[in-house]
């Protein structure tokens, strides 16, 4: 530290001392500032990564998702032993993952019958189907209007048709969204490290989940497709 530096602090400190403030009570400070930051910047986050209306990931949020994932299944990794693994708690290296890219079919319809109220009530009841029929650690997200996606880490392209049977499943029983004839096209795209390219984004990943999508509705809707 720099005399003047030095010299400027003993005048802080002094004026600290005068006014009553401990060293104690400086440190506490900080650190109640520090984790009211902390605090604030992770309410931030999440604002800005989560869909209003049905409380799911929006579309910045899944698609930075998926960029990180891409970042890091490129990385280089050292082989650590099982035993090494299980006592530093380090969870395996992300080696697969699977995309659902999913658009409602004959939504419009309670748009048109019913006004955009219901219409915001029944894509807040899909979100609740989504989230019941997809396993815990995925991520959930409403891209725009109708639309939605699902990030299934850790996942094989039979694991993920099998979820994606299982909205279907599930969406077909709701007996408010059914009444109307909603249902779901799914387009599926598993990536796992033996077929990830430097050209992959997700950007790409989603837009050839999206082409699967579009063929399952032009197939008869209410059906999967899974990119070959």
């Amino acid at each position: 530290m720099s005399v003047e530096k030095a010299a400027r602090r003993e005048i802080e400190k002094k004026d600290e001392e005068s006014r009553g403030i401990t060293a104690e009570e400086k440190e506490d400070y900080i650190d109640e500032r520090t984790a009211y930051r902390n605090e604030y910047d992770e309410k931030l986050e999440k604002q800005i990564t989560t869909d209003e209306l049905t409380g799911l990931a929006n579309r910045h949020g899944f698609m930075n998702e998926l960029e990180r994932t891409l970042e890091s299944m490129r990385q280089p990794r050292s082989p650590l032993s099982e035993e090494r693994r299980s006592k530093e708690q380090v969870a395996p290296a992300l080696e697969e993952f699977s995309l659902l890219f999913i658009n409602l079919d004959n939504f419009k319809r309670i748009n048109d019958a019913l006004g955009h109220d219901a219409g915001d009530n029944a894509l807040i009841r899909f979100a609740e189907i989504l989230k019941k029929s997809i396993r815990k650690g995925s991520i959930e997200a409403r891209l725009h209007g109708d639309e939605f996606a699902v990030f299934l880490p850790r996942t094989g392209e039979a694991a993920a048709t099998a979820a994606a049977e299982n909205v279907l499943k599930n969406l077909e029983s709701d007996p408010e969204l059914n009444k109307f004839g909603v249902s779901a096209s799914i387009g599926v795209r598993h990536v796992d490290t033996s077929n990830l390219t430097e050209e992959m984004t997700s950007k790409s990943l989603t837009d050839e989940a999206d082409m699967q999508q579009l063929k399952a509705k032009k197939g008869g809707k209410g059906r999967v497709e899974v990119y070959a």
